[in-house]
């Protein structure tokens, strides 16, 4: 079934299996991050870990919200933008060129610090590895879709 649909879009030239992979790799490392393993400790559960990382996952989650409000209909889970997408250059992206990403990032970085240990830093990283990758894919999309996009990229460094 999922390949008769991967099929039905690639025909379409909607989405590549490059596309998919890297929203169902981003997806399964969320999904992991809030999966209990057992594991060694980093931290030995102090008071300002735990603080730091509640503050993380509060900004991250702050960050999302503004940014999936600020897209309104432009929001994709694919790398590749909609097809009657627009340029969102104004409000959070006016100083952050992927603040979902980087919310995603601090959620990760806070849950690492609440529940540090070698699993979830492992996830964390592994995250921010497909996130940037994601990113660059993303941008390559971007610039095709929408020629302003290198002078906002130029202007918006973050």
């Amino acid at each position: 079934m999922i390949n008769k649909l991967i099929e039905s879009f690639q025909k379409e030239n909607l989405i590549s299996i490059k596309d998919i992979l890297l929203v169902i790799v981003q997806f399964g490392l969320i999904i992991l991050h809030f999966l209990s393993f057992k594991s060694k400790d980093i931290f030995s559960g102090l008071i300002i870990e735990n603080l730091l990382g509640l503050s993380l996952i509060i900004s991250g989650l702050i960050l999302i919200i503004i940014s999936l409000n600020s897209l309104g209909q432009n929001i994709s889970a694919l790398p590749q933008p909609r097809e009657k997408s627009n340029l969102i250059t104004r409000g959070i992206y006016s100083w952050i060129r992927h603040p979902m990403y980087l919310g995603l990032i601090s959620i990760s970085l806070g849950n690492l610090f609440f529940n540090g240990s070698l699993s979830k830093l492992t996830l964390t990283i592994l995250l921010i590895i497909v996130i940037l990758i994601k990113v660059r894919y993303e941008e390559e999309y971007l610039i095709k879709r929408f020629p302003n996009y290198i002078k906002y990229k130029k202007k918006v460094k973050l």
